[in-house]
């Protein structure tokens, strides 16, 4: 199974709407994380490079990125654990950090795929 495939799915089952178009930039980042040996800096090494993918700004490329994380945290079921959102901080109060999210979700995938 590709990456791609892999995260979508690991995604839809974390309550993503891939209607959001955060939702292919952050397939995008999390298989940037899964390929990279070191992120230096999100910026630079994930949202440049999504952003170059799409010619868009990489700010732009972010704030879709956190509008599909923050969308999906509101209506997440905090007793499933089948996602991060549990790991991640603020959670409950709706402020998760992109690279954060990104961070935790490619670990599980790596580790728990």
């Amino acid at each position: 199974m590709n990456s791609d495939k892999i995260v979508y799915e690991y995604l839809l089952g974390c309550g993503f709407n891939p209607k959001l178009l955060g939702f292919k930039y952050l397939i995008d980042a999390i298989n940037i994380y899964l390929e990279s040996e070191y992120i230096n800096s999100y910026e630079k090494d994930i949202y440049l490079t999504v952003a170059n993918k799409y010619d868009k700004n990489p700010g732009a490329i972010k704030k879709a990125i956190k509008n599909a994380i923050d969308t999906a945290a509101l209506n997440y079921n905090l007793d499933d654990e089948s996602c991060v959102f549990n790991a991640v901080s603020n959670v409950k109060s709706g402020s998760i950090a992109a690279a954060e999210f990104i961070a935790c979700s490619a670990q599980k995938i790596k580790y728990h795929t």
